[in-house]
């Protein structure tokens, strides 16, 4: 028994002593891509997930965890050190985490556990510090359709290594639900036995980003249901595989000494808010499932938020390793100890990277919201239209056209203000004025966009039509999670108060970059693979 001190961002927080004996071993597990809405222990109409299902009502399920960031490499990078990826600092392509910052597996080996990892590379690859404090480490993968297997192959030959006085941590990784959706027959057409729709593209990373760029864009319902049918047969195959190595766990009596966490990295996202694979951070995209089976732990749900940065302080927790000042995420061992579950106000603090953005989504009293305050960085270049919120009695701003002269549009609240005529040599005065209200939301809107790539000027592939300086172009979102799980009411405007009220709380929290990740060139055959994975072109 021993009692855990962890330090965040000043403050000191004591827990009790655990009352939990601590675990010979971990056995943690990652379906990238994976939200949580798609299996049937949450909700999901879908016979998608029966072995998982059957593993979660043995379990305790936590229905509101969430991922930091809706990307491989910074998400893993936070369940690895239990930090916010603004303080590990390992963004995708090539950053490295530092030397400076311990690993989980780093952690358990210097406590004597036996230690194996088992991914299938990309943006787990052990070039980017996964592979430190490894015993047994493996990141190979064809990128066929039954990886999966073989991975999980590899971990059950590692716990038959394990002698019987060893303790261990493992860790396995799978890309199986990821696109381009492609699980070997008969799941491939499980849910989609008919042809492609018409205008339904192959699923793959590069398509759906090709998509996502599109000024306008639109696509049929019957190929997000397609798409979302492949998806739904990647998961309903890595639950066939997970089901085996599950039943290998429990003929081996490791579920009687041993915890198992099963997670994903984040979901993904069906045309909800208007794109495709994983770039946004609303709801579809950041929670995840969070599975964790202790011995002679009862099964029951937690309703409370909780994070994916809080899985480091909880797994050592378990393990009987004191931290100390390590962790930014706290210990989920007092609530899974606390039956029933106490009530509490709790939050997750969420990263958007494509359209930069920062969010808290926040369980209380008053049910479940989300906050996202888009912030829009880079060179203020955009398409054929912008949104931002002003709080203001007006805003005055700059705006030059790309490459030839265009016109500008100004709309308030979705009504025309004004129409400008822009020039790419010279920057025109804008200035709007706004009715009585807290917030305005305004809306530019250009006539035409330019590809530098289709101009033989880079190959940038973007469609630029204007650039804007001298405004803040923020914008706020707010959700209800509870009664509008798909996001689509945005209630900023409306619970003015409880939108204050959630953005000071957002605005307060400060990270410090714990260690400057290394930066380097990722390896030919690791390019090779982030490509055929659709995350370089």
């Amino acid at each position: 028994m021993v009692a855990t001190v962890l330090i965040l961002l000043g403050c000191t927080r004591v827990f009790e002593q655990s009352i939990f004996e601590p675990v010979r071993g971990i056995i943690l597990i990652s379906i990238d891509t994976l939200r949580s809405d798609h299996l049937g222990s949450y909700g999901y109409s879908r016979d998608t997930s029966p072995n998982l299902d059957r593993f979660a009502n043995r379990s305790v399920v936590f229905e509101n965890a969430f991922a930091q960031l809706p990307g491989t490499l910074p998400s893993h990078m936070t369940i690895f050190t239990g930090l916010y990826p603004a303080e590990h600092g390992v963004y995708p392509p090539g950053s490295i985490l530092s030397q400076r910052i311990r690993t989980l597996p780093e952690v358990f080996a210097e406590q004597g556990f036996r230690t194996g990892g088992f991914t299938e590379g990309g943006y787990v690859s052990g070039e980017y510090g996964f592979a430190r404090g490894f015993s047994s480490f493996s990141d190979e993968a064809t990128g066929g359709a039954r990886d999966a297997e073989v991975t999980f192959e590899r971990a059950e030959a590692f716990l038959g290594s394990v002698r019987d006085d060893e303790r261990f941590f493992l860790f396995v990784h799978t890309y199986s639900v990821h696109d381009p959706y492609a699980p070997p027959e008969p799941f491939a057409s499980r849910y989609w036995k008919e042809d492609p729709p018409g205008d339904a593209f192959r699923p793959t990373g590069p398509n759906f980003s090709a998509f996502n760029r599109k000024v306008e864009r639109a696509v049929s319902s019957e190929a997000v249901k397609y798409f979302e049918a492949r998806y739904d047969g990647g998961i309903r195959y890595l639950d066939s595989v997970l089901g085996t190595f599950l039943a290998y766990i429990e003929r081996e009596g490791l579920l009687e000494t041993s915890a198992v966490v099963i997670t994903s990295d984040h979901g993904e996202e069906f045309y909800e808010h208007g794109r495709f694979a994983h770039e946004q951070a609303y709801r579809e995209l950041i929670q995840v499932p969070l599975i964790v089976r202790i011995p002679r732990l009862e099964p029951r749900r937690v309703e409370g938020v909780v994070e994916l940065v809080d899985l480091a302080p909880t797994l050592t927790e378990l393990a009987g390793i004191r931290m100390t000042g390590v962790f930014s995420g706290d210990s989920l061992l007092p609530i899974l100890a606390t039956v029933p579950e106490s009530p509490r106000v709790s939050s997750a603090l969420v990263e958007g990277h494509v359209d930069p953005s920062q969010s808290i989504v926040t369980a209380s009293e008053g049910g479940l919201h989300q906050l996202i305050e888009f912030r829009p960085s880079g060179d203020g270049w955009h398409g054929k239209r912008v949104d931002f919120d002003s709080v203001r009695s007006g805003v005055s701003f700059e705006s030059l056209s790309y490459h030839e002269p265009r016109s500008l549009e100004v709309r308030v609240d979705g009504k025309r203000s004004s129409v400008h005529q822009i020039r790419p040599d010279k920057w025109t005065r804008i200035g709007v004025t706004f009715p009585h209200g807290w917030k305005h939301r305004v809306t530019l809107l250009a006539d035409s966009c330019h590809s530098p790539q289709e101009l033989g000027l880079s190959e940038d592939g973007r469609c630029l039509g204007f650039r804007i300086r001298g405004a803040a172009t923020r914008r706020l979102e707010l959700y209800d999670l509870r009664n509008d799980p798909l996001s689509q009411h945005d209630l900023s405007a409306i619970e003015i108060d409880r939108a204050r009220e959630l953005l000071r709380e957002l605005n307060s929290r400060d990270f410090a970059l714990a260690a400057p990740p290394a930066s380097d060139e990722v390896s030919p055959e690791l390019e090779q693979r982030l490509k055929a994975l659709g995350y370089l072109q």
